[in-house]
């Protein structure tokens, strides 16, 4: 972004204004030939020399912040950001409210992205309310700390200082999106399709804001504008969202097929091809895709928890149950980030050193609830097996964690867990249910239940349990979509930056 064109026009020639020049110690007259001299080389790009004969003036007058405002000026163009406001800074101790040592000091410290940036910004913004570019820049600093209520303000304020700026459209985009003002964001990503009419994150970006819009149809229209060499996996991934929120399945089947034939190490596309299955009852058919899927990534838990998910609707209850255990194992990391170490053995299968060390804790904090938690998962992941030693002081150490903290729902379905592998059934299906009602979002709680249920022989419960298994997967896609990110891509051909997920 280009800003404070100004500076090299009247602002550092002669014309300020008379509030503020009051408060300057100097004569202007006896500079106003090295001034102008210095004005005519910096407008021929010629810094070096600029700064050269500023110099030189600044060794007889140093009292004038005209010249040291320039010289910063001189000095930023030639790449010595540090020695430039070190410059725009004398000039401030000499008079701390003139204008153009505030613009070029603030301009300075955006780019560097200093702590104090937005706090000279406002300065400047107090002295000139309409300032568009420091507005810009403010919303900029703020949709980088993620506070897009404040950057959308700032935004607001200075349209016509970014209407042809790509990067600050695509910021301001991304923040009506998260602001749940997805027509707004339309019409600011239709101003950077004329800004990049060929780019192809610029035709995504619209499309995901007419679909949150609920503009399907229209954002068909854009996507299926860009050449078949332009559509990437997450456009295609678009596509077909796009196809099924207008009822056309088969081209939404059809645009995925085509997005895993180019991309068939995307995890992610396997899984959208799973929900698709899942909402139209087709649930082999997901099956025989995710198999696919894990065949080229074996590590990926989400895979594992779809085609669990599609097996329970198949009966295949022994299948589901190995695939939500190893789904529950490679998700390890986010499941028990409060024991980093443990984690990482977990991940690793190192078992027996991690249920030691979880021992040697709890003698330190016998009242952590979830120390015990940790090690009822882990001896249970050890295959401990009902009527072991092993077995005995996993439900032992589930139980004292229940006790200790009777909502802590990840100890309640692993106590769940224990007690349906022991055939303690109805014990099973009161935690397993506890568990899943700390945690209505807990596919491998709500799991077990439906097993503890069917052992008993209850099994009017388990069609509603099984739909609302479906349900949850269904969810999950729905908030994946609204809460994709996006994310800065710069791109190189056209100068600017997109906004991707």
């Amino acid at each position: 972004m280009k800003l404070y064109h100004f500076l090299l026009t009247s602002v550092l020639t002669a014309g300020f204004s008379s509030c503020l020049l009051a408060p300057l110690l100097f004569s202007a007259a006896s500079n106003d030939s090295a001034l102008q001299a210095a004005t005519a080389l910096v407008r021929s790009g010629q810094y070096a020399e600029a700064h050269r004969l500023l110099t030189s003036a600044l060794e007889k007058s140093s009292k004038d912040p005209r010249l040291w405002t320039l010289d910063g000026f001189a000095l930023s163009r030639m790449g010595r950001e540090k020695d430039a406001l070190a410059s725009y800074e004398s000039a401030l101790r000499i008079a701390p409210r003139y204008l153009p040592a505030l613009e070029g000091a603030g301009e300075v410290k955006f780019r560097n992205r200093t702590a104090d940036a937005a706090d000279v910004l406002r300065e400047v913004i107090a002295i000139r309310p309409d300032e568009q570019a420091a507005h810009a820049m403010l919303a900029t600093l703020s949709f980088e700390h993620h506070d897009c209520q404040t950057a959308e303000a700032e935004f607001a304020k200075s349209e016509q200082a970014i209407a042809n700026q790509s990067v600050a459209l695509n910021q301001r985009g991304a923040c009506l999106i998260q602001l749940n003002r997805p027509r707004e964001a339309v019409a600011v990503f239709e101003q950077v399709i004329k800004l990049l009419p060929d780019g192809a994150s610029a035709h995504y970006n619209l499309a995901f804001s007419l679909l949150q819009a609920g503009n399907a149809r229209q954002a068909i229209e854009v996507l299926t504008r860009l050449p078949p060499g332009k559509r990437d996996a997450d456009t295609l991934d678009l596509l077909a969202d796009a196809y099924e929120r207008v009822s056309d399945t088969p081209s939404a089947v059809a645009t995925l097929r085509e997005a895993i034939v180019q991309h068939p190490d995307n995890a992610r596309l396997y899984v959208h091809f799973a929900n698709l299955c899942l909402a139209h009852s087709s649930f082999a058919a997901g099956v025989d895709m995710l198999n696919v899927g894990i065949a080229r990534s074996a590590s990926t838990a989400s895979l594992y928890l779809a085609r669990g998910i599609l097996e329970v609707q198949l009966a295949n209850y022994a299948a589901a149950e190995s695939d939500f255990s190893r789904a529950e194992t490679l998700k390890a990391g986010s499941k028990y980030a409060a024991a980093l170490e443990n984690m990482m053995r977990l991940q690793q299968d190192q078992l027996q050193p991690a249920a030691a060390d979880l021992r040697r804790r709890i003698k330190q904090h016998p009242q952590d609830a979830f120390l015990y938690y940790l090690l009822a998962e882990t001896l249970a992941r050890s295959g401990a097996v009902p009527g072991s030693a092993e077995f005995s002081d996993a439900v032992r150490a589930a139980q004292t964690a229940v006790r200790l903290q009777p909502r802590l729902g990840l100890a309640r379905g692993v106590l769940g867990k224990l007690y349906l592998q022991e055939g303690n059934v109805h014990a099973a299906i009161e935690q397993s249910r506890l568990a899943y009602e700390s945690d209505p979002a807990d596919v491998t709680a709500l799991y077990h239940l439906i097993r503890a249920l069917k052992k008993a022989g209850r099994t009017q419960e388990i069609p509603a349990l099984t739909r609302k298994l479906a349900d949850l997967r269904q969810q999950a896609q729905k908030k994946e979509m609204s809460e994709r990110q996006f994310a800065i891509v710069s791109h190189a051909a056209n100068g600017g930056a997109s906004l991707r997920r």
